[in-house]
């Protein structure tokens, strides 16, 4: 039973109305099953992953939560046999970017998953609803990692709401930057970081370091867009520190399941 009752989470199946944000090489196995067993939906980030990789990512979730888990792909660089792997699988199939697709949606509910696409604007918004998404996510000009939008989280989700009637999700609300530095790979797309890693790309070697993505040792050059994780080695000061407006209040390290459970009160 839901311990903060609303639309999205008896549709989802969840206890706490909260959405892990699916970034890859982020939103890595352990923290969507750290997520998902607290109560709220934990998202994979699966953008450019390989099928086999993702379907091994997923089995080895799945062994570690009955919780509701889900998906992230990003609509332009989307291979649609990811797609097939991830519904039915999960319980939510979340796109970013790019022009709700139908088609797509209806995929995806093919496969037994529900649809959720992240806008940035009410005409998106409408148009995912129009394409049958069943959750749309709305996104601020606040929101850390890319940007699609370039209007407020309160004032967006105010007009998203009087739009559509699927349930909404927004990304909550200095030293943060809105900028295209990091855009090797992804040109001219925005996204916000903390500013200190914009200024330390100047003094960065080329490549910028070494990191382990499926399985294969990769070398970023300067300006890449994945951000830093566990498994990165090099100059981590000069790579994408992915942070939205609310980063202010982050103040320690702390576990996912104490962090959902101080935002809804739902502590054992």
């Amino acid at each position: 039973m839901s311990a903060h009752p609303t639309a999205f989470t008896d549709l989802i199946g969840c206890r706490v109305p909260l959405q892990l944000a699916g970034m890859p090489r982020t939103s890595v196995p352990d923290l969507v099953v750290a997520v998902a067993n607290a109560g709220g939906l934990g998202m994979f980030g699966g953008a450019r992953a390989s099928a086999a990789q993702l379907e091994r990512d997923l089995a080895a979730i799945s062994r570690r939560t009955d919780g509701a888990i889900g998906v992230t792909f990003l609509a332009p660089f989307l291979d649609p046999a990811l797609v097939a792997v991830a519904s039915g699988r999960v319980r939510v199939v979340e796109l970013c970017w790019g022009i709700p697709d139908r088609d797509l949606i209806a995929r995806i509910h093919a496969g037994g998953s529900l649809a959720s696409w992240q806008v940035g604007t009410v005409s998106e918004a409408r148009a995912a609803e129009a394409a049958g998404c069943d959750i749309v996510v709305v996104q601020g000009l606040e929101a850390g990692g890319h940007v699609h939008g370039t209007t407020p989280l309160a004032e967006l989700l105010a007009a998203a709401r009087a739009a559509v009637s699927v349930p909404l999700v927004g990304a909550d609300p200095a030293d943060t930057v809105l900028t295209t530095t990091f855009s090797h790979g992804w040109p001219n797309a925005l996204h916000r970081v903390l500013g200190d890693c914009v200024r330390a790309v100047a003094n960065a070697p080329d490549p910028v370091g070494e990191l382990i993505d499926d399985g294969a040792r990769i070398s970023p050059p300067r300006g890449a867009t994945p951000s830093p994780t566990r498994t990165t080695r090099g100059m981590i000061a000069a790579m994408p520190q992915h942070a939205g407006l609310s980063v202010g209040a982050v103040h320690a390290i702390r576990p996912a399941a104490a962090v959902v459970a101080d935002l809804f009160g739902t502590a054992d």
